[in-house]
């Protein structure tokens, strides 16, 4: 049956691989989403059924492609003061308004 394809109102989150630990042994599931990795654990110290099956895990994996680089950042442009020598020079416009 094609899982993509079926009619559901589930919305697939990743894939999932079954891994097995080198340092354990311990079978588990893997997949990855965006930048980060989920594994799935059987629980081996459940007590009770009130405590899950089994565990998820999430580790946040370095960029595959580096954020490109960021332009420098321009100097900024000189302020001018309302009183600077060239501010406080008389007008000479011959236009009608008296300002």
């Amino acid at each position: 049956m094609n899982q993509a394809k079926s009619k559901t109102d589930m919305t697939e989150f990743c894939g999932l691989w079954k891994q097995v630990s080198k340092s354990s042994g311990e079978t588990y599931l893997s997949g990855r989403v965006g930048d980060s990795k989920y594994m799935i654990f059987l629980n081996k110290f459940k007590k009770s059924d009130k405590e899950p099956d089994y565990r998820c895990f999430v580790q946040r994996m370095p960029e595959r492609y580096p954020p490109p680089p960021q332009p420098e950042p321009k100097a900024p442009r000189p302020m001018t003061s309302p009183f600077s020598e060239q501010s406080m020079a008389p007008n000479n416009n011959d236009d009608d308004i008296p300002f």
